[in-house]
């Protein structure tokens, strides 16, 4: 027998009362009638919703997430950290190695979003947390969360990373953090101190290590009085200084460099402010109508720990300077400048970047109360010399770049000390992070306004520093002196001017980097910068993990293959963001693709159909999965596929148009008569209403006798 078919269009009508994108009622004016034996199928619809969509994962309709920053000190420098005298760290000043407020976790209301709305609602939150939560706060110590002092200052905590939403160009999108500048420590009003001119500060110790020479080989260090950080304007001669051995000094800032930044090259245009930079830079302060001087200074860095070591705290130690043999003071790497003016001609103008020979052969010093001093035993040798012959006066800024890359190389080592004990084998001595880094840096110039030239990379000559020397800097003010048992000191690279000529009035002036430390001086407390090896998140919302493109953690076997023995260990299934490679390895540091929630919808018609649907159990609930049968008409592919970081639309409308019809049978042996039919549309995963839908409609085709 033949069957008659007919049409229906079911469109979702706005004005009709109680109606919603994703449950409607369509009254009908004449009734609809279905004759015996029917069938229906779906002929076509169409639903409309924004591009990204978080389903709730508590009561109170908010989905929920972590981000679980690995920060400083790592597990090398608390393993190795102790009550010993004799040992470099003191265990009981080292920084709690966590920030408990990002425990707090973040619960954002679910929905829909647009690309725009997603970045930014994470980007308030996350930052929110950090300037207001975190910032500011007492800095606990590691072994008993008493607060630190330094000084008689109070210490205070600070994240400097914020998190970052970009989207303004094509194939150039990212969600992450970057790393962010000073951010002043009082309630109000939590700005960042953007591009700020003097920030090198001296002064603040827990040790009675000269901050400087006195008498005839002073430096006047010359300090801003009206800033929330007053920072050094200049250091120059208080008169004319004639020495040798560069015993003239200077500490330039009272906190070592911050390191952990990847950035290598200049910035091209930003959307966003920050600081992702690890650097040191000062000008040149001479008088360019000088007709007879010579001026010979050195920038380098060394530290209060090592200054601890000197036989007298006014007279830096020395080493040997290569090729030249002379006299120079210990520092790990700076950069030596000389210039010489005879009859109003230069005769002689350079700048002379050093490196300890030693530094690249990295032995562990931190339960070796002297060892740190062995790397000059063979003295320093010049890489590179440049001809400044348009004179001290003209070169403008010059400074050193830090910058971290991965040594995958070595990765084995960490491999090798774990996997005895069959954990994760995250690097050398166990410190959290996937390969040891190392440190190249660069020196350059600006001789003009808006050049940087960078003059030497020492990646041009394979030369690397271990990253332990430079990252033991965050163990701030938790280094034991050399000199007296009470008091500490720091590690890492700490700028330090030394002199062997220099007419009075002539020095350095607007010395400035990325440090570890500031001290607010309107709020007269010390600033602690965290460092990160990397972030994750952490969260069990499957559309949130979907959307970011990452796994459900759990833990996973490896191995090393054609090691001799206990080759296998466990690892966590997890992705691992280093927060500090943004900008010039965005992808290395955040998302640069957002996915779909792959959220799939089943539309529900009032017929007198059956379909069985499973969904998913609520947590700890029985092995039994959860189903029920349902008047399911049709199960929906997701609204996008793929990536959705490029949909610039609010909405997306997904046209659906089955390949192949399905019919269903009524199993009705009589004519049915119906004067309103309802729509429903779904979640097929957990059976809930799709409230995220903003519009629908549907066609259906209905075969009877």
């Amino acid at each position: 027998m033949s069957k008659n078919t007919q049409s229906v269009i079911l469109n979702l009508n706005q004005n009709y009362a109680n109606s919603k994108a994703h449950n409607y009622f369509q009254p009908v004016s004449q009734q609809l009638e279905i004759n015996k034996n029917a069938e229906v199928a779906l002929y076509g619809a169409s639903i409309k919703r924004q591009p990204i969509f978080i389903d709730k994962d508590k009561s109170n309709n908010t989905f929920n997430f972590d981000i679980d920053p690995a920060v400083f000190p790592d597990n090398r420098q608390i393993n190795l950290a102790s009550t010993t005298a004799t040992h470099v760290l003191d265990d009981t000043r080292l920084p709690k190695a966590a920030i408990d407020e990002f425990g707090q976790g973040f619960e954002i209301r679910s929905g829909a979003f647009s690309i725009q709305e997603f970045g930014e609602t994470l980007v308030n939150n996350v930052n929110y947390n950090i300037t207001d939560l975190v910032n500011g706060q007492a800095l606990l110590a590691n072994k008993d969360d008493s607060a630190l002092t330094v000084d008689s200052l109070n210490i205070v905590k600070q994240f400097p990373y914020g998190y970052t939403f970009e989207n303004d160009k094509p194939d150039d999108f990212y969600l992450g953090f970057q790393g962010m500048p000073y951010q002043g420590s009082g309630t109000d009003p939590k700005i960042s101190q953007l591009g700020e001119l003097n920030n090198s500060q001296s002064g603040v110790s827990d040790n009675t290590e000269a901050a400087g020479s006195t008498g005839a080989l002073e430096l006047l260090y010359d300090e801003e009085q009206n800033q929330n950080t007053n920072g050094c304007r200049r250091i120059t001669a208080n008169v004319a200084i004639a020495t040798t051995d560069y015993q003239a000094f200077s500490e330039i800032h009272f906190a070592p460099l911050f390191p952990l930044f990847r950035q290598q090259k200049d910035l091209d245009s930003v959307s966003t402010a920050g600081q992702n930079e690890s650097y040191f830079e000062f000008n040149i302060d001479t008088d360019p109508a000088a007709t007879d001087q010579q001026t010979d200074f050195i920038v380098g860095f060394t530290n209060t720990f090592l200054q601890s070591g000197w036989a007298d705290t006014s007279v830096p130690a020395t080493t040997t300077l290569f090729p030249d043999v002379v006299n120079i003071p210990q520092s790990f790497l700076g950069v030596k400048v000389e210039q010489t003016i005879a009859s109003s001609v230069i005769t002689k103008c350079s700048a002379e970047i050093y490196l300890a020979n030693k530094i690249t052969n990295y032995q562990e010093y931190l339960r070796h109360m002297t060892r740190l001093s062995e790397v000059w035993q063979d003295g320093c040798s010049r890489v590179a010399k440049i001809d400044l012959n348009i004179g001290l006066s003209d070169v403008g800024k010059m400074g050193f770049r830090f910058y971290a890359v991965d040594n995958q190389y070595n990765y084995f080592k960490g491999q090798e000390t774990q996997q005895q004990g069959g954990s994760n084998p995250t690097g050398i001595n166990g410190d959290n992070r996937v390969y040891p880094r190392v440190y190249g840096f660069q020196f350059y110039v600006r001789p003009e306004p808006g050049s940087r030239d960078i003059v030497y990379d020492s990646k041009q000559d394979n030369i690397y520093i271990p990253s332990y020397y430079i990252e033991d800097g965050f163990c701030y003010n938790a280094a034991r002196s050399q000199r007296n048992a009470l008091e500490r000191c720091n590690l890492g690279f700490q700028p330090y001017l030394f002199v062997n000529k220099l007419a009075a009035g002539d020095g350095i002036n607007c010395p400035r980097g990325n440090y570890i430390a500031q001290h607010d001086n309107s709020q007269n407390e010390v600033v602690y910068r965290y460092g990160c090896n990397y972030f994750k998140y952490e969260s069990n919302n499957r559309d949130l993990l979907n959307v970011l493109g990452l796994p459900k953690e759990k833990s996973v076997q490896r191995e090393i293959a054609n090691a001799p023995s206990a080759t296998k260990y466990s690892t966590g299934l997890e992705k691992r963001f280093d927060i500090n490679a943004y900008p010039e390895f965005k992808k290395l540091a955040g998302n640069t693709k957002l996915y779909t929630d792959n959220i799939q919808y089943n539309i529900e018609v009032n017929l007198p159909i059956r379909c069985y649907n499973t969904i998913e159990p609520k947590a700890n609930a029985s092995a039994t999965v959860p189903g029920q049968k349902r008047t399911i008409l049709y199960k929906t592919e997701p609204v996008v596929e793929g990536e959705v970081q490029g949909i610039d639309q609010y909405y997306l409308e997904n046209n659906i148009v089955p390949n192949t019809l399905k019919f269903l049978t009524l199993n009705n042996s009589a004519k049915l008569n119906i004067n309103e039919l309802n729509i429903q549309i779904r979640r097929n995963k957990t059976n809930e209403l799709a409230t995220e839908l903003e519009d629908a409609s549907v066609e259906l085709l209905i075969k009877s006798e």
